[in-house]
């Protein structure tokens, strides 16, 4: 369960690349774990969702937008909060430059907040380079 929480972090795309402290990674399985619970999404489409798989299930998307909550990329209205999103980016990618074209082509608002987080973590998890090793 513990490598499956770690996975929804590659749903999300945005904290990939940053090296964690253990209290971050405490929070991020903590939240996990609590949309998980709010969503009830399937683990194996949520596994899916962190290959890069993303079916299109209205649970999966309710558990993104949680988490996307909880980490402050999307307020209670389910806009996107552009300034976490620069930061988590820039922390990722290391390169303003590169973090504003994906803010361009990625932070697009949906016609629903679960759509809007649904097809960011589809954009980000193309757009930002993933580890292949798993823990």
């Amino acid at each position: 369960m513990y490598t499956a929480l770690l996975l929804v972090i590659a749903v999300i795309g945005i904290v990939e690349a940053r090296v964690l402290t253990s209290e971050q990674n405490k929070k991020i399985i903590d939240w996990s774990k609590e949309c998980l619970k709010e969503s009830t999404v399937d683990m194996d489409v949520l596994l899916d969702a962190a290959k890069g798989e993303f079916a299109d299930d209205p649970k999966l998307k309710k558990h993104i937008l949680c988490f996307n909550k909880k980490i402050g990329v999307q307020d209670s209205d389910g806009k996107i909060v552009m300034d976490k999103i620069r930061a988590h980016l820039t922390d990722a990618t290391g390169d303003p430059k590169e973090t504003e074209e994906i803010i361009k082509k990625c932070m697009i608002e949906q016609d629903t907040p679960e759509d809007t987080a649904f097809e960011t973590a589809k954009c980000l998890h193309q757009m930002i380079p993933h580890e292949t090793d798993s823990e």
